[in-house]
């Protein structure tokens, strides 16, 4: 639902082009002989087509104008031209070729020192890095467009470049800048008069808060910019204002309030033929009918958005409408039918390498197979959704142990089969030698046949050579499957020593129980690795006057779990006790640098893509501060029986997509009686219960809630009670950490 709000929003502001309705262009193209005003007129008449969707239509109208530029060598023109190539291209998910295009624009309008032409290309470019997730990018353009339009007073561009500014840190979750961008862009176009930028910018405000879930603001920034929408009578505008009310209202649990809305926004859309706002909006009303339990309505509006996804060849979009729908299936106990959808979300989310739809798609999976109880399947596709989760990886010593596990097996099947082989012979030896008995009563009974009983007695012994050859080639073989037998068992062993001996070097780098009992009281910490040796541990030290604890889930488990665990608290230990540095952010932002540096060159094609998710914490007893930062996993704090929860980075400690970003530090004012917690992924994701489904970030959540005034040896006690009698008789799914302090 959010999401969909997100792409709404920020989409406003995506163009810097001036538009004017079709009808009128195609009159004006028509009247003008003069090249650079058809030129001209193209280009417009391209961007309106745009605005329309009609982008097949559009790209050849900007083609006709590069090409008429070109031919009377018409400079502003193949400008223009290329600036509007490249915001097709961007609309067509087509991100380099929109780039290329762009910077074609840019060169010229930098060479004709047209300086709001440059900051209308670095304002595209900005928009196609945002797009693209590269954020530090995208602001590094956004300023240049700022700063040229500061410097020719260009008040429209420097209010959109402010604006767009704001929306990648809401994109980062940095909401307070986010509000100051806004605000600032905001005044700028009250400055100017821009009614339609007042509009956006009472938008975006309202995003921020949302996201805040401070929803009576929200909805009050929501209501401004529905009213100036109202007054400019800008129908699209009016549509998405009225989604994102909707939205509000969903949040705050106003079923009937949010449909009211929706349909509103689904009515405008209609009239206007926003096709692609169509499909939301009919994903939007499945969503509160799926909430209200009216399955058959919702699975109604969800096979409605994902027709248009498919007649709009969104990918991404028909893999997230097969999700919903499966997702319904699900509630609909239709498990048959949920499989197959959640099929088609893997197969085409793998097509277009939509890595987050893969793993949705393998975690519905996950559930449908558990529901319908074939466990296997479900165990298999629990896996493949925490492989691309954890960016696992394949350390060389996994692979071994694997392989000698494999190999164990095998010359064990074959000393059995061997075994088999020898009492089949042996059977036969038997059966020969009742033979020779009875050959014996014939040769003494029929004496007087001399001859026969000659060839046949030769016969016998031949037997009785070629049988004494084959009992001793069993014997040896007999013997060479005990030696077989004796390797296989000391080399398991000396894996096993090694294995057992690494523990004690893990054990010993964890934070000691002296250490913490000496720093903290009233805590619990429960550990209950997968294997022998852990991927999740947990670190601590004092530094500066405070204690840093953190609680970390490396790549992986087992043994390349515990290799990687080991470089990680070598690394944390490094940035704080060598390197000096205080803040939980930068403390994270060297592990990360060296991790990455370190595993560059292990010799694999990833180049080095582990690392670990983790909460890093920063304790001031003295002045009741906690300083934070999460990669990956939130802390979760219980103040007089509310839940608190905080946020958290969405990038692991390690290469990923958002490597060049920050850690956010987040400050929280303690009090005493607090509870604070910090845990990995493995308790929640554990499989169990009556029904064989994952236990679940929110029933964790209710567990620690109804025991939170339970003394903290009590909670642990009974977390431990709690996962060993829902996991049952099925495997741990992986390594388990919990961490809890009573202030």
């Amino acid at each position: 639902m959010k999401n969909s709000l997100l792409i709404f929003l920020l989409s406003f502001i995506s163009s810097y082009s001036q538009t004017s309705t079709i009808d009128s262009l195609m009159k004006s193209l028509e009247k003008n002989n003069q090249d650079s005003l058809k030129v001209k007129s193209l280009i417009t008449l391209s961007n309106a087509l745009m605005e329309e969707s009609e982008f097949d239509k559009a790209l050849e109208f900007a083609e006709q104008a590069e090409s008429l530029s070109q031919k009377i060598m018409y400079r502003n023109g193949m400008a223009l031209s290329y600036n509007c190539l490249g915001n097709i291209y961007d609309y067509k998910g087509d991100f380099n070729k929109a780039l290329e295009y762009h910077q074609k624009g840019l060169d010229i309008k930098t060479k004709m020192n047209d300086k709001k032409g440059m900051a209308s290309s670095y304002g595209n470019m900005g928009n196609i890095y945002k797009e693209q997730s590269n954020y530090p990018k995208a602001l590094e353009y956004y300023d240049k467009c700022y700063k040229i339009s500061e410097a020719t007073n260009d008040l429209r561009s420097m209010a959109l470049a402010l604006n767009n500014t704001g929306n990648v840190y809401i994109l980062k979750a940095e909401y307070p800048k986010a509000l100051d961008y806004h605000l600032k862009a905001l005044k700028i176009r009250e400055k100017n008069s821009d009614k339609k930028g007042i509009g956006y910018s009472y938008s975006n405000i309202g995003l921020i808060y949302d996201y805040q879930l401070n929803y009576k603001k929200a909805k009050e920034y929501y209501t401004l910019a529905l009213k100036i929408r109202e007054e400019l009578d800008d129908r699209y505008g009016m549509a998405n204002a009225y989604n994102s009310l909707g939205g509000v209202c969903e949040e705050e649990g106003d079923l009937l309030g949010a449909l009211d809305y929706f349909e509103k926004s689904l009515k405008i859309r209609e009239e206007i033929g926003d096709k692609y706002g169509l499909s939301v909006s009919l994903n939007n009303i499945g969503t509160i009918y799926e909430e209200q339990n009216k399955y058959t309505e919702a699975l109604i509006y969800f096979n409605k958005a994902l027709k248009i996804k498919e007649e709009l060849e969104d990918k991404n979009g028909i893999s997230t409408s097969y999700y919903n729908i499966g997702k319904l299936f699900l509630s609909l106990k239709k498990h048959n039918e949920a499989v197959k959808c959640f099929d088609k979300v893997v197969s085409i989310s793998k097509e277009i390498g939509a890595t987050d739809n893969i793993r949705y798609g393998y975690e519905g999976l996950a559930e449908s197979y558990s529901a319908l109880g074939n466990y296997k399947e479900a165990y298999k596709n629990h896996i493949l959704f925490k492989e691309l989760t954890d960016s696992i990886f394949n350390i060389e010593n996994s692979k071994e142990i694997g392989d000698l596990k494999t190999n164990f097996e095998v010359e064990k099947k074959e000393a059995e089969l061997k075994i088999k082989t020898q009492a089949e012979k042996e059977k036969l030896i038997a059966v020969s030698a009742e033979r020779d008995k009875r050959q014996q009563v014939i040769i003494f009974s029929v004496i007087g046949v001399l001859i026969i009983v000659i060839v046949f007695s030769s016969f016998l012994y031949n037997r009785f050579v070629l049988t004494r050859k084959q009992h001793k080639i069993i014997e040896v073989q007999k013997k060479e499957v005990e030696v077989q037998k004796e390797v296989i068992e000391e080399k398991q062993k000396e894996v096993m020593d090694s294995i057992h001996y690494a523990r004690r070097i893990q054990r010993a780098l964890l934070a000691s129980d002296s250490f913490l009992n000496s720093v903290l009281h009233n805590y619990f910490i429960y550990f209950n690795p997968k294997d022998v040796v852990s991927g999740d541990f947990y670190w601590a030290t004092k530094s500066h006057g405070k204690f840093y604890l953190a609680i970390a889930d490396s790549t992986g488990h087992g043994v390349p779990g515990a290799f990687m665990s080991l470089l990680n608290m070598s690394f944390l230990n490094e940035a704080i006790n060598e390197k000096g540095l205080e803040k939980t952010n930068e403390i994270l932002g060297h592990t990360r640098k060296r991790l990455i540096k370190a595993l560059a060159e292990d010799g694999s094609e990833e180049g080095g893509k582990d690392g670990m998710d983790c909460s890093l914490m920063c304790f001031d007893f003295e002045n009741l501060i906690l300083e934070f930062s999460c990669a990956n996993n939130p802390l979760l704090i219980i103040r007089d029986g509310e839940v608190i929860h905080t946020a958290s980075d969405r990038m692991p400690v390690g290469r990923s997509p958002r490597e060049a970003e920050l850690f956010t530090l987040h400050k929280f004012p303690l009090m005493k009686n607090d509870l604070v917690y910090a845990f990995t992924d493995g308790y929640p994701d554990q499989f169990g219960g009556p029904k064989g489904k994952k236990y679940k970030y929110k029933q964790l959540e209710e567990k620690l809630l109804s025991m939170h005034l339970e003394s903290v040896t009590d909670q642990k006690n009974s977390l431990k009670t709690e996962f060993e009698t829902w996991k049952g008789n099925l495997e741990q799914v992986d390594d388990v950490l919990m961490f809890g302090i009573r202030i």
